[in-house]
């Protein structure tokens, strides 16, 4: 897996985006469906 690529794509495609609709279906095409978040 390329975490430098997710990462960018994240920043351009999630975050960067104002629209929810799109946010959203950019976050469903990004990660898994069973994606977790650890945060330290």
């Amino acid at each position: 897996m390329d975490f430098e690529k997710l990462m960018q794509a994240n920043l351009d495609l999630v975050f960067g985006e104002r629209d929810p609709t799109r946010r959203i279906a950019a976050i469903r095409t990004i990660y898994h469906e069973d994606a977790e978040l650890h945060e330290p």
